[in-house]
């Protein structure tokens, strides 16, 4: 992937097309549809991909080959594939997946962090100790601000009065804690806490690995940021405001 500093970081991706994409896919299901889903592997090692809510129904793509997998889409809110692997995901084998009753607006967060030196040791094969962890890039989407502005799925536009969902999936190994300006929101999904579901804040702590599906109904026009309270995640290779960012456009 290229980050806004033009830096280049190894990274895997789950594209529609052959070519790489680093800008995040993202599969839509209305509930009750059953999705069958192919993979291809253009990686010259096999992978395993699971659905996070199905983790003992792996499947096996070899290298070159390809295979089918099935979701049934039997409740509203999110979930994701993702790669078998202890590093699949960090690495970029996630595919979010999304389920609703279609009614209403929805955009997707794919947020996560990388260090450059990590992700060139992991693409070769070597080990790195996530214990000393220490990200310099950060992204929604694979895209940091400014790019994240003219990203569909990152910037989030509609009316006053709209009943909109982010979906929201936290696909690196740090916490981030995306804050709100402007609005409080509602938690519909959290899939670290259940008793989280119901609150209305304006601060959205997620774990690595963690999905959460809020509900915003804007009561007010105008354009609000959203950014990680952790100011060092705005940033991109040392640079502010280069990385986790993006904004709420209401008319």
């Amino acid at each position: 992937m290229v980050c806004i500093d033009s830096s280049f970081i190894p990274s895997y991706s789950i594209s529609f097309s052959d070519a790489y994409s680093q800008q995040q896919e993202l599969i839509r299901l209305i509930h009750g549809d059953t999705l069958e889903l192919t993979i291809y592997n253009q990686d010259s090692m096999d992978h395993s991909f699971f659905w996070r809510s199905k983790p003992s129904m792996s499947t096996l793509v070899a290298s070159g080959g390809n295979a089918s997998i099935q979701y049934i889409g039997t409740f509203s809110g999110g979930d994701y594939l993702r790669g078998n692997k202890s590093n699949d995901v960090y690495m970029g084998l996630i595919l979010p997946l999304f389920i609703s009753n279609g009614s209403k607006s929805s955009f997707l967060w794919d947020i996560h962090e990388k260090n450059k030196t990590f992700s060139e040791e992991l693409i070769q094969g070597n080990s790195v100790d996530f214990a000393n962890y220490d990200p310099d890039y950060f992204f929604i989407n694979g895209q940091a601000n400014p790019q994240t502005l003219n990203d569909s799925l990152s910037r989030v536009t509609g009316n006053t009065g709209d009943s909109i969902l982010i979906y929201i999936v936290n696909s690196g190994k740090s916490v981030h804690s995306l804050h709100f300006h402007g609005y409080h929101l509602e938690i519909l999904q959290s899939s670290f806490n259940n008793s989280d579901i119901g609150r209305s804040k304006d601060t959205f702590p997620l774990r690595a690995g963690e999905i959460m599906l809020l509900l915003l109904v804007p009561d007010k026009p105008g354009e609000y940021p959203v950014h990680d309270h952790n100011l060092i995640a705005v940033s991109g290779g040392g640079i502010y405001p280069n990385g986790m960012f993006t904004t709420l456009l209401i008319q």
